[in-house]
C-alpha cells in the first residue's frame, strides 16, 4: 500500500506541472497577442486618418504637413 501512495504523490507532483505549465502558455499567449498591437500599427492607422481627413477636404496642405510632422516625431 505504500508503494501505492508513493505513486499517487509522483502523480500529483506532475499534475502541478501540468496546470503551471498551462497557465504560463496562456498567459505567454496574451502578452504575445497583445505585443502585436504595437503603436507603430497605430501610427500607420493615424497616419491613414490624417490622409483620408486631407483628401476630404477637411484639413489644408499646411495643417496636413503639420500634423504630419507631429505624428513623425512621437
Amino acid at each position: 500500500m505504500y508503494m501505492n501512495e508513493y505513486a499517487m504523490g509522483g502523480w500529483s507532483f506532475f499534475m502541478l506541472i501540468f496546470w503551471v505549465l498551462v497557465i504560463v502558455a496562456i498567459v505567454w499567449l496574451a502578452t504575445s497577442m497583445k505585443r502585436q498591437k504595437s503603436p507603430e500599427n497605430e501610427k500607420e492607422s493615424e497616419m491613414d486618418i490624417l490622409r483620408k481627413r486631407f483628401a476630404r477636404g477637411e484639413i489644408d496642405a499646411n495643417q496636413y504637413e503639420e500634423m504630419k510632422r507631429l505624428l513623425s516625431d512621437g
